[in-house]
């Protein structure tokens, strides 16, 4: 997708930005009283998450003047900061570094690959942001199966997870995508380096890097073609995946491997990717799965009872 559809799906992080000052919970009905700021439901939601209490009893249970007071003193307990948009708070965070200029990054990363393609957007409020895309360089895994080379990026707009960038390749047939688990593809800054005007040239230099390297991942990608289910190997190979699934996904990896039993090695990743590429939401969850379909290649070739190649 084009980066304005990419930049829709992160739309409550645009135009906000971060009070760096205590909230006094004065209002948690949404009408503004003794000078305080209107508070969303969102962000009593995001305020709840942050200290640890279940939102649903404390909105639908409690008055609102009951629920300032517990909001209040928990916040007492636990310094958390108000993000603002349009006057509002639409949400809190306890862990603050440095302000990210979302739609800025965006533009980074547009003009770092070429012919950039907006492959997926995955939002959380705690997670932050991770943005799939890849460019204009395309190899073929097979004949008519083309990947597309590309970088794995995430940030949280208010810089309390760092930034990572990573290589990155996505399967055009299916939009699958996978990332790199080797080291020297993945780059990393910490929030305690701080997030100047230079971390924007840092994510575009490691965009492109990470960019350059993907065609280690295809001949990775090829290698697992050639690696055949058998009756001898199937167990072990979907044995060492199930094993290490989120526990979130199971069920949606399961569904896949019965209605499409994979024939190869390939297959069995794709399934992975599948579910990591258009099931999920966390980024988290999406790079383990990603992460587990790569492992699961090295796995397979390493391993005597899983590996068998057809020549």
């Amino acid at each position: 997708m084009e980066k304005v559809e990419a930049l829709a799906q992160v739309g409550n992080y645009l135009g906000t930005s971060l009070l760096q000052e205590r909230p006094s919970f004065i209002l948690a009905n949404g009408d503004v009283t003794d000078g305080g700021i209107t508070i969303t439901s969102s962000g009593i939601q995001s305020a709840c998450a942050e200290l640890g209490i279940p939102a649903r009893f404390l909105m639908e249970k409690c008055s609102p003047d009951l629920q300032e007071r517990v909001l209040a003193e928990l916040a007492e307990t636990k310094p958390i900061y108000p993000v603002m948009k349009n006057d509002e708070v639409t949400a809190f965070m306890s862990d603050v570094g440095y302000f990210v200029d979302t739609e800025r990054m965006f533009d980074v990363l547009d003009n770092a690959i070429p012919s950039a393609d907006f492959n997926r957007v995955y939002t959380h409020p705690r997670d932050g942001i991770g943005i799939a895309i890849s460019g204009e360089r395309q190899t073929a895994v097979r004949k008519g199966d083309l990947v597309g080379s590309g970088a794995l990026v995430k940030f949280h707009p208010f810089g309390s997870a760092g930034v990572e960038v990573q290589t990155y390749v996505n399967r055009l047939v299916c939009t699958n995508g996978m990332v790199s688990t080797e080291s020297r593809s993945k780059y990393r800054r910490p929030a305690s380096e701080g997030y100047g005007s230079d971390l924007y040239d840092w994510v575009r230099e490691r965009t492109i890097f990470a960019y350059d390297q993907a065609a280690a991942e295809v001949e990775r990608l090829r290698a697992s073609v050639d690696i055949i289910l058998t009756d001898s190997n199937r167990e072990g190979i979907m044995r060492h995946a199930l094993d290490r699934l989120p526990s979130s996904t199971r069920g949606a990896v399961q569904d896949l491997l019965i209605t499409n039993p994979p024939d190869t090695l390939y297959d069995m990743i794709n399934i992975l990717t599948d579910v990591a590429s258009h099931q999920v939401e966390r980024i988290g969850t999406a790079e383990e799965l990603m992460l587990l379909a790569n492992n699961t290649i090295d796995h397979t070739r390493t391993c005597e009872e899983c590996h068998q190649v057809v020549n």
